[in-house]
């Protein structure tokens, strides 16, 4: 009689890790797998070992493979949180030298921090027309930022003439203004 021989391996251990479980969207991410496979492929065109930014919450699926061409799978989950909405307001955006202005963020953020030293809500004296730019920060720890431009006016130029510089009582003089 013949014999055969069969060899049963096991199936390589294998393991999905994430450098990040929730992220903030447009942040990169990097799945790799590890185990006693000798090589991990991804499911959704994912490189093993290098970072890629994904658009929504997935599950992804790494097969690895052994030498015995064994495989065995293993899944891991990245949340992808949506950014904060965030508008950059300015009361009023075009002001003369000396006025004041208030800027003020909005949306669906929980905090708001303007560039410039600039305070959330709180009036300031511009001294030139300048771009100011508020970051927005959510509940998640998410961020988004907005501009805004401050346009300051220059005072205009006037002056003031007298037809004579001294006269009597019950005199006329006249006095004209100009720029």
């Amino acid at each position: 009689s013949d014999e055969v021989t069969v060899h049963l391996y096991a199936v390589p251990t294998v393991n999905a890790n994430t450098s990040a479980g929730t992220v903030c969207a447009g942040t990169s991410v990097t799945l790799t797998g590890s185990g006693t496979a000798t090589s991990y492929v991804w499911s959704d065109g994912v490189i093993d070992g290098i970072g890629f930014v994904p658009t929504s919450t997935v599950s992804y699926i790494v097969t690895g493979t052994d030498v015995n061409t064994c495989t065995n799978t293993a899944t891991v989950s990245v949340n992808v949180n949506s950014l904060p909405i965030v508008n950059a307001n300015a009361t009023p955006t075009a002001v003369c030298t000396g006025s004041s202005v208030v800027l003020t963020g909005t949306g669906t953020a929980i905090s708001y921090t303007w560039s410039g030293g600039v305070t959330n809500l709180v009036s300031f004296v511009p001294t030139s027309s300048a771009s100011y730019t508020v970051t927005g920060t959510d509940a998640n720890g998410c961020v988004k930022t907005a501009p805004i431009t401050v346009v300051v006016n220059p005072l205009p130029a006037v002056n003031a003439n007298t037809s004579a510089a001294v006269i009597c009582a019950g005199e006329s003089v006249t006095l004209t203004g100009g720029g």
